[in-house]
């Protein structure tokens, strides 16, 4: 009887022991809904594969993305892009195709991993490719002990499938008894490239070298981006007035002005009333400019909702927006970082505020969470015009710290 009881309180043990580690892989990611499968939360998130074939396919030799992939290099990460792509193709929301591993990718692929019992991780590995990959191909997932699906095997030379004729076989020849006493001797073929190789190699370098004397120098391996700046109000000679300063920060960031675009005196206040802008936006997305410059954003908009908006447009469009007087970039890690927190805050806040409402520190929290550097966040914030605490003209990293750290005493 006493042997009973303890296999009954063994056995009760082990599944509560089960149940609370399924309970804690099942539990959601903590990243915005509006980022999962057509904007809804998972409610009912499938058990996890088992014996997943999962090897890197061709073109990801470099392994696992994840967040911060794709900013050191001009046009992104080529691996992102694919991801980006497949997330889009079968109903998530990871933002646009860019090849920026940001916070809006993570959050959707955590909420794919969710989906698909995976880790939420937010970070693509050779695991979640594979889910990923089988999904938008509409096909099963392929596990391990499982024949290809073409069926095919490597054929070695020789054996096609059809008879093969045997050699003949020779009897030596009376005439020539030498032939078959000849030793063999080592191929030349092995060493008759290498005197073309190095004849090509040494053309090579000697059309540097005359390059270099006579172009002086290596060719510019970056080219300037094409930008279009924008006046909003005064006029010319407002153009006049800003034209200096747009052309000193073309050339203190490396882009090429191409123009300046002026709003009509008959442009409303909201941006969808002023053609010159609308005109500049057209300009960016068929690819004849690369971002906007304005002198400073309370020149250009006073409305939180505005800037959002067009931040969110520039961003789909793959182009970028710059502020000289608010020192605003959204060409750079930060840059996007503060878009991606000015679209966020403008999604929450509908009235100005006064004070510090209960629910800014859980916000800002939230944004924290999704990696948004709390450097980006205070630039948000400041651009937003949210008071800042203790007194401050403007928010600061540490206060973003603060405010993070008391939301999660909180929270606890």
């Amino acid at each position: 009887m006493r042997q009973t009881s303890t296999v009954v309180a063994i056995t009760l043990v082990v599944l509560a022991v089960l149940t609370t580690s399924a309970a804690a892989r099942t539990r959601p990611p903590h990243a915005p809904v509006s980022a999962s499968w057509h904007g809804r939360a998972i409610q009912a998130p499938l058990p996890r594969p088992q014996r997943i074939r999962a090897v890197w396919p061709p073109g990801w030799s470099a392994g696992a993305v994840g967040r911060g992939t794709g900013y050191v290099r001009p046009g992104g990460s080529r691996r992102v892009r694919d991801v980006q792509r497949r997330l889009t193709q079968i109903g998530y929301r990871p933002g646009p195709v860019d090849g920026l591993f940001g916070p809006r990718t993570e959050a959707a692929t955590r909420w794919f991993q969710y989906k698909h019992g995976l880790p939420t991780s937010g970070r693509v590995g050779r695991l979640t490719l594979a889910v990923l990959h089988a999904r938008s191909d509409h096909r099963p997932i392929a596990t391990k002990g499982a024949k290809p699906r073409s069926g095919k095997t490597a054929t070695p030379r020789g054996a096609t499938g059809t008879k093969t004729r045997a050699p003949k076989a020779t009897a030596p020849s009376a005439t020539k008894p030498s032939t078959a006493a000849k030793p063999r001797t080592a191929k030349p073929a092995k060493h008759s490239g290498g005197a073309p190789v190095l004849a090509f190699v040494i053309g090579v370098g000697l059309a540097l070298l005359a390059g270099l004397f006579v172009g002086g120098g290596l060719p510019r391996r970056r080219t300037r981006r094409p930008v279009l700046g924008y006046v909003a109000r005064g006029g010319s000679d407002a153009v006049e007035a800003t034209a200096p300063a747009l052309e000193d920060a073309c050339a203190r960031h490396d882009w090429s002005l191409v123009r300046i675009v002026q709003e009509s005196d008959e442009a409303g206040v909201g941006l969808a009333r002023r053609p010159g802008l609308l005109h500049a936006l057209e300009q960016i997305e068929e690819g004849a400019a690369d971002g906007l410059v304005v002198p400073a954003l309370r020149d250009f908009t006073t409305r939180l909702g505005d800037l959002a908006a067009l931040m969110q447009w520039l961003t789909d469009a793959d182009g970028f927006l710059a502020a000289i007087d608010d020192d605003l970039d959204t060409s750079t890690p930060r840059g996007r970082a503060t878009a991606t927190a000015v679209i966020d805050i403008a999604s929450w806040r509908r009235q100005p505020f006064q004070g510090e409402p209960p629910e800014l520190e859980p916000r800002i929290a939230a944004l924290e969470d999704l990696g948004v550097p709390a450097a980006s966040i205070a630039d948000a914030l400041n651009l937003a015009g949210v008071p800042a605490p203790n007194g401050h003209d403007g928010w600061r990293p540490a206060d973003v710290v603060a405010a993070t750290r008391r939301a999660q005493e909180a929270r606890t």
